[in-house]
């Protein structure tokens, strides 16, 4: 879809507000453009985004994961002192969606979870302590002492509740998405640029076609179901191990 129709998009400050703040010693940063890499890792190969930045004498490391079979995305923020004095250290984080979709918004300030109502339902919350106001939800990393590192860790969700995230745990997601990869085609060479494209396409097919089977032929214009390209996007999931979003593919076709 277009990015005005995100969930997190918002008029005037587009998806500015989905970007993590840390400040330290008094000053607040966020991501620069020039300071700023995001790249794909696999731990337990299991697709993760890894994005670094730089905030003042501290380097920040967020990685994002989504465990399969969940709407859910998992947000994991650390933050290393890279200088030679403590510092003082918070971060904070939004949850501001998009007004088209979401007309209400609930503050829980005893489960410390932030909900979005409307065509669907949005929570954001954290797995580890956190302070919370009417939007944010905010993180003391207390004294960071050189060379040492604090971490906070925050859960999305979409139409699934946050009782059944704690329901199945964190770990179990995760567990159930490192097998669930772990059965996938896997391919291995000498040249990184072949293994980055082999890897991106594994995981873009799986991310861009439903459990039902069904895709968008185009997802710039067309937003319509092409049977030609679908035929191609099938047989490439079968040939990347992704065979049951290959049957589903075919039979919906």
């Amino acid at each position: 879809g277009r990015r005005a129709s995100t969930f997190l998009y918002h008029p005037e400050r587009g998806l500015e507000r989905t970007r993590f703040t840390v400040n330290v010693e008094g000053t607040g940063y966020n991501p620069e453009f020039k300071t700023t890499t995001v790249s794909w890792k696999y731990p337990d190969q299991i697709p993760t985004l890894a994005v670094d930045w730089e905030a003042g004498p501290c380097r920040v490391r967020e990685e994002f994961f989504c465990p399969i079979g969940a709407a859910v995305l998992v947000r994991s923020i650390t933050v290393k002192n890279a200088g030679s004095a403590p510092a003082k250290a918070f971060g904070v984080i939004l949850l501001s969606p998009n007004f088209m979709f979401f007309d209400e918004y609930d503050v829980d300030r005893t489960k410390m979870t932030l909900t979005a109502r409307g065509y669907h339902r949005m929570q954001l919350f954290p797995t580890t302590p956190v302070t919370i106001g009417d939007r944010p939800l905010a993180a003391d990393f207390e004294t960071v002492p050189p060379g040492e590192e604090r971490s906070a860790r925050f859960v999305l969700t979409l139409d699934h509740p946050r009782e059944e995230v704690e329901r199945q745990g964190i770990d179990r997601l995760r567990a159930g998405s490192a097998e669930y990869w772990g059965t996938r085609a896997t391919l291995n060479t000498r040249h990184e640029g072949l293994n980055h494209l082999f890897h991106a396409s594994q995981t873009g097919i799986r991310a861009a076609v439903a459990g039902s089977g069904k895709m968008d032929g185009g997802i710039w214009q067309y937003n319509q179901e092409w049977v030609r390209d679908q035929s191609w996007v099938s047989l490439a999931a079968a040939m990347h191990g992704h065979t049951d979003i290959a049957r589903s593919m075919l039979e919906r076709i």
